[in-house]
């Protein structure tokens, strides 16, 4: 791939060590000869005197963005630059981490060989999620995660009423439904029970929350099939939660129709970098014998 030389860093400037992480990463990236470019409030965060403004204003001159945080912190920065081509890059300083995929130990090691060109772009699916009310269209959200219908705070059971690919399935009574990409099948959806998807397969996940019949599982679709959600007439209140951060709230008679968004999220993907490693050691799948290897 081309060497990356504009690079753009969002970070959590809440977490304790965050600062040190990017002033390694920062490091690196000058030794290799690149431009960082930074907003507002991470240049005063950093104590960097340079005229700054919104992540929108430069955002593509950027080859990559780095992300310093959680998942949490790579979905808030995804959702900010949906209209920009440029890949995502996300070192770990949560928990579990499925999208900040490198630690922080990788900085050195792995920064620079990716900044020379030594990585793969991967684009993930996005969905899109329109809100119809009476025959009106309210909004039209789009998540990298997952859209989640569920129960308000107190609330009683949500009626979920599906069809797909205008075929109706069913009557779920639950807590919620999620409806994720593969690339939140490992979030909410994994939870709440539903399988894990490997990100580049083109399929929509939708995940029963506690439903009230054991019978009701976990679905498994193509993400060329539209998913309608009607909320029924034996539900109390309810809330359209996209990607844990934007919420809508959902009347009875409301659909949700979720569909796969024209546009993907690009990652950006070491070279030699295992999915499936990165599922057995986020869930430890696999004990170390003496010589270090998973039996």
């Amino acid at each position: 791939m081309k060497p990356i030389k504009t690079i753009g860093i969002v970070a959590n400037q809440e977490i304790p060590l965050a600062e040190e992480a990017v002033r390694r990463a920062m490091a690196v990236i000058r030794s290799e000869g690149g431009e960082i470019l930074l907003d507002s409030s991470m240049a005063a965060w950093l104590g960097e005197i340079r005229d700054a403004g919104n992540i929108a204003d430069f955002a593509d001159r950027c080859q990559l963005f780095l992300v310093f945080g959680g998942d949490g912190t790579f979905l808030r920065a995804a959702r900010t630059l949906k209209g920009n081509s440029a890949p995502l890059l996300g070192f770990n300083m949560g928990s579990l981490g499925f999208l900040t995929i490198l630690r922080l130990s990788n900085i050195e090691t792995a920064l620079g060989p990716i900044l020379r060109g030594e990585y793969r772009i991967e684009e993930r699916m996005r969905l899109t999620a329109q809100l119809h009310r009476n025959g009106v269209m309210q909004g039209d959200y789009t998540a990298l995660n997952d859209a989640v219908m569920h129960m308000s705070h107190g609330s009683r059971l949500v009626e979920f009423n599906i069809s797909v690919g205008g075929q109706y399935l069913g009557v779920y009574r639950s807590d919620g439904l999620i409806v994720c990409t593969p690339t939140g099948s490992t979030a909410y959806s994994m939870s709440a029970g539903g399988p894990i998807v490997h990100p580049p397969m083109n399929a929509l996940v939708a995940t029963p929350i506690c439903p009230h019949a054991l019978s009701i599982r976990p679905i498994v679709v193509s993400a060329e099939e539209e998913i309608m959600i009607r909320i029924g007439a034996r539900s109390g209140e309810a809330v359209l939660t996209l990607d844990g951060m934007v919420n809508v709230w959902l009347q009875q008679a409301d659909e949700i129709r979720i569909r796969k968004a024209d546009r993907g999220a690009p990652l950006c993907i070491p070279n030699g970098f295992s999915y499936y490693s990165l599922i057995r050691e986020k869930l430890g799948w696999g004990v170390p014998d003496e010589n270090g290897k998973d039996v």
